[in-house]
């Protein structure tokens, strides 16, 4: 065989060539260029039949792809080889056996560890989660309990409100609303 199968399959591939360099079995070396018709493939087919090599080339001058004749000749080859061998369907089959095995084994074997970091994340966002609750609920008792004057800065008292829930967080305790009076005067 002096060309690929389909020669116009391997041209129009993506992304297409600019130009194809081609040798024959008598020497001769051509450069198509490949033209922007509607046959440009069946064009360039045309005159690369019988081509023992190929290289499309893009504008630049980049090789994209190559072919050669013995390269295709050894792997048709070996591809009948396989055929020819009867043994395939059973390597195959023992194949995907192992392959089976190998899976569950180690499915069996991450499990623990699947479940284990699975228990740590709950526990983790259950105590972001509670961490949070307090520190909504010392912000809205803050605001509830913020007196009508007072201070120049408005937000005073809920700062002074939320910095010792904060630290008490931070330090891993929870986080517990400061002692005040109902009326929200200070003590």
């Amino acid at each position: 065989m002096s060309a690929p199968f389909n020669l116009r399959r391997w041209l129009s591939k993506t992304p297409h060539p600019d130009k194809v360099n081609a040798e024959f079995e008598d020497g001769e070396k051509k450069c198509t260029r490949i033209g922007v018709s509607r046959s440009k493939f069946r064009d360039a087919e045309e005159v690369l039949r019988g081509a023992i090599w190929l290289q499309a080339v893009d504008p630049d001058g980049n090789v994209l792809r190559e072919w050669s004749d013995e390269a295709f000749a050894e792997a048709s080859e070996k591809k009948d080889e396989l055929e020819k061998s009867g043994d395939n369907g059973a390597m195959l089959s023992n194949f995907a056996t192992l392959l089976a095995s190998a899976y569950e084994n180690g499915a069996k074997a991450h499990a623990e560890a699947y479940k284990m970091a699975f228990e740590l994340m709950a526990l983790l966002c259950n105590t972001i989660i509670g961490r949070n609750a307090a520190l909504e609920k010392v912000l809205l008792e803050s605001i509830q309990n913020q007196p009508e004057s007072g201070s120049d800065d408005p937000n005073q008292a809920l700062v002074s409100a939320l910095l010792p829930a904060i630290a008490a967080s931070l330090a891993g305790g929870a986080a517990r609303p400061p002692a005040t009076p109902p009326n929200g005067a200070p003590q």
